[in-house]
């Protein structure tokens, strides 16, 4: 099996400061970062349906909290989560001008990212918008035994890998159900 490639962004700039800036977050992801392409109400609904599907891997949490859990670990550089956010190494969107983060893809005692998370971003990443992505990690899937990607991920990193690349190729089906 191939593993790929990072896939990297022209339009992303170097971090300097850990602040949040959710304008210039926004900017940064070339797909879009919210659910602009979603409907009125059916932005909220799958905001709170993100929310009940994340509780079960960790949650959502605001940016601001994700760098605040950073900060109190003193082995992590909170320059290198806006780094991955800008970068779109990590699941992060924007719902309501706030940056949300679910939990589920990190190690909560060191905030170091789940291992296995960094080819299937690579892979989603290019076919999917922020939004798409956070929505696609927090859906069962056939293909993870109705399981959610994002409780399966820190178990089972290859399996989540394998669903990922078939949504990535069309010939295959993408088995959220």
């Amino acid at each position: 099996m191939r593993m790929p490639v990072w896939y990297s962004y022209a339009s992303v700039q170097t971090v300097r400061s850990p602040s949040l800036n959710v304008a210039s977050m926004k900017n940064a992801f070339s797909s879009g970062s919210g659910a602009d392409h979603i409907k009125g109400g059916e932005v909220d609904q799958q905001f709170i349906g993100m929310l009940q599907s994340y509780r079960c891997s960790g949650g959502l949490a605001r940016a601001q909290e994700v760098f605040e859990m950073f900060k109190s670990r003193q082995t992590c550089d909170v320059g290198q989560l806006a780094r991955w956010i800008l970068e779109r190494h990590v699941v992060s969107f924007d719902w309501q001008s706030k940056i949300w983060i679910p939990l589920f893809q990190f190690d909560r005692s060191t905030m170091a990212l789940v291992p296995g998370l960094p080819p299937i971003l690579a892979t989603l990443n290019p076919i999917f918008d922020a939004w798409e992505i956070a929505h696609w990690f927090s859906l069962p899937n056939r293909g993870l035994g109705d399981c959610a990607p994002a409780d399966t991920v820190s178990v089972d990193a290859m399996a989540v890998f394998d669903v990922a690349e078939k949504c990535a190729f069309p010939q295959e089906q993408c088995c959220s159900t």
